[in-house]
């Protein structure tokens, strides 16, 4: 089980991390994520770019096998669920809401099979503008 954890964490992160881009919502520039996963809390950089900011939807980066479904967005909250194949089966259900230009937070939950074990997980995140510029942060 301690196997599964650590896989899902990591995958929870690399979406959690992720820029969560919507029209005309966010900055250009350089943001500082925290996302609580399994009782801890993990903070990350990341530069989110003029055409992130002018999409219509999250941007999953790193995340060839994922396939956003039932995407909404209700005034400044966007929720979808995440379906993953290969190298485990996972489904995702996430919600973010923008409260200002400068900061968004949301939830995750995530269901994932691998090996023969299953795992239930539910994080909360949130991220905060500090730059226009990015320095050396992608």
């Amino acid at each position: 089980m301690k196997f599964v954890s650590a896989a899902a964490a990591a995958i929870v992160m690399a979406f959690a991390f992720s820029p969560a881009a919507l029209a005309g919502h966010g900055k250009v520039g350089l943001w500082e994520s925290t996302v609580q996963v399994m009782g801890r809390a993990m903070t990350n950089k990341f530069c989110m770019s003029a055409a992130q900011v002018a999409a219509d939807k999250p941007v999953y980066r790193n995340q060839a096998h994922c396939t956003p479904q039932n995407e909404k967005m209700s005034g400044n909250t966007y929720s979808a669920d995440v379906v993953c194949t290969s190298p485990m089966n996972m489904k995702m259900h996430m919600q973010i809401t923008w409260d200002s230009a400068e900061h968004y937070s949301g939830t995750q939950t995530t269901d994932m099979a691998m090996g023969g074990q299953t795992m239930h997980n539910s994080t909360s995140f949130e991220a905060r503008w500090l730059s226009p510029n990015c320095g050396n942060v992608k």
